[in-house]
């Protein structure tokens, strides 16, 4: 009964593997589709707008709600929720002091 039992978890934590790979797949695709429209272009939010709410239209079935993009230089941060305008702030370095 016991060996049973364990057989019956090991195929659930298998499928909930499965499918925790197949969602970050995804993710990473949608990802890499916003970057390459916007590869050569500073980060603006009004240029984002378009291509974050197509992403929405398929990631809201797995669960996204939000998705932000950090400009490395600034290092601002852009938060787009499904159809609202991006927000920003500054976020700083380990060791960085404000100003």
């Amino acid at each position: 009964m016991a060996e049973q039992f364990n057989q019956q978890q090991l195929a659930i934590a298998r499928h909930a593997s499965n499918l925790i790979e197949r969602q970050i797949a995804f993710l990473r695709r949608e990802i890499l589709l916003v970057r390459k429209k916007h590869l050569s272009s500073p980060v603006q939010p009004e240029h984002y707008q378009e291509a974050i709410q197509e992403t929405f239209q398929r990631a809201q079935e797995i669960g996204v709600w939000r998705i932000e993009i950090i400009e490395p230089e600034s290092r601002k941060d852009y938060v787009f929720t499904l159809f609202r305008t991006a927000l920003s702030r500054n976020w700083m370095r380990i060791g960085q002091e404000s100003s």
